[in-house]
């Protein structure tokens, strides 16, 4: 079995010959990582990645193919101002101007510029959107990509997967994680409340660019859709309210991509307990990155609940596991997944990402145990007789 055959089997619940291991790497920005860099491959070198991951670790990772929403930026004029510390960016469109204003520090990742989608949103002192108007003016910033724009794209990842033998995920569509971003957090949990219909509007907007692209990129050829739902858990809002504003959009998602054959994740780290419900109700193939030992999660239940329709694609937490000084810490989180999930519909990989920052050592732990316990036996048959009465 392929290293590409088996991941994706994996994730349809298919038997395989030993669970897969999904390495996931993020190099993290010069600020955050301020000098530290312990991945042992330089920066910035994809195929040294892949090879060093797939030759000398001997596990996998996806080619990743990511599509964004906004294609009509390119059009669009721009303009960055500077008044002291602040910088304020603006993009001209024929509805206006859209603005953002942050504080320009040294924790500021970024540079001198203000992206739509960043997680740095304690240095904005205006958000992207903050009115109906808005909304106005990002329809001519949102968009979907044609195929001649992504096509030459498209085959320098396909010749990564050749090459590595590695599925082909394509990242799309954020959701509320993007609206918390360009509303703000405190303010998008305002609107939820008090401007219903100005999120509606925001997602109504992204959720058809989201459409068009996951149709692109099931004709171009790739294996699995990724869908970003970080931010759009019970975290922040309840499932009704999830329900009402994201769940018909991604049953949507999920049936266009089914129609193509095609397989869909998504993503949720914390705050998954409250919306095991509502989770059922969306045909996800896969969850991928929840925290297994956040506070109040029970992966047993979640195992329980989910386990019959969808595979999940999890591991030791970033955070957590692979921020200790204890490798043991990885090893027992490893051991514990595998004897809950088993050998079917179960995918290791960091929850979400092992960071340039962590300890290397870690990471080699995790691969050192998952060799030696990949291949679980085969869980035995529930007896048919309650306790007591066995013959």
């Amino acid at each position: 079995m392929t290293n590409r055959e088996r991941v994706l089997k994996a994730l349809r619940r298919e038997p395989v010959d030993y669970i897969p291991f999904v390495g996931r790497f993020n190099p993290l920005t010069p600020v955050q990582r301020n000098g530290v860099w312990n991945f042992p491959w330089p920066q910035d070198d994809t195929d040294a990645m892949l090879t060093y991951v797939t030759e000398k670790l001997g596990i996998t990772h996806y080619a990743n193919f990511g599509i964004g929403c906004m294609s009509g930026y390119s059009n669009c004029e721009v303009k960055l101002t500077e008044e002291g510390s602040l910088l304020r960016k603006e993009v001209i469109t024929p509805a206006g101007s859209l603005t953002a204003v942050i504080e320009n520090n040294e924790l500021w990742p970024h540079g001198n510029d203000i992206p739509f989608s960043t997680d740095f949103t304690v240095h904005f002192r205006k958000a992207w959107i903050t009115c109906a108007e808005d909304i106005e003016k990002l329809k001519y910033v949102f968009g979907s990509t044609t195929i001649e724009d992504i096509k030459p794209y498209y085959d320098y990842v396909k010749t990564q997967s050749e090459k590595y033998d590695l599925p082909i995920a394509s990242h799309i569509g954020q959701g509320l994680t993007m609206a918390l971003q360009m509303f703000l957090p405190e303010p998008l949990m305002v609107a939820i409340v008090d401007e219903p219909e100005l999120v509606e509007a925001f997602l109504k907007l992204e959720h058809d660019v989201n459409m068009a692209n996951i149709k692109l990129s099931c004709e171009l050829g790739c294996d699995v859709i990724c869908r970003n739902g970080f931010y759009e858990t019970c975290d922040f809002y309840s499932p009704d309210q999830l329900r009402h504003f994201v769940g018909d959009y991604l049953r949507e998602e999920c049936e266009l991509a089914h129609s193509y054959g095609k397989l869909v994740v998504y993503t949720l780290h914390t705050g998954i307990m409250p919306m095991l419900d509502y989770l059922k109700e969306i045909p996800f193939d896969a969850i991928f990155g929840t925290d297994p030992n956040f506070p109040g999660v029970d992966i047993r239940k979640i195992k329980a609940e989910l386990g019959d329709s969808m595979a999940f694609e999890m591991g030791p937490c970033s955070i957590r596991e692979f921020s200790s000084r204890n490798t043991n810490d990885v090893r027992v989180a490893i051991r514990n997944l595998i004897d809950v999930f088993g050998k079917t519909g179960f995918v290791l990989t960091p929850s979400v990402s092992m960071h340039s920052i962590m300890p290397w050592e870690n990471f080699e732990a995790a691969v050192d145990e998952w060799k030696k316990v990949r291949n679980p036996p085969p869980a035995m048959p529930v007896s048919p007789f309650s306790k007591g009465d066995e013959i």
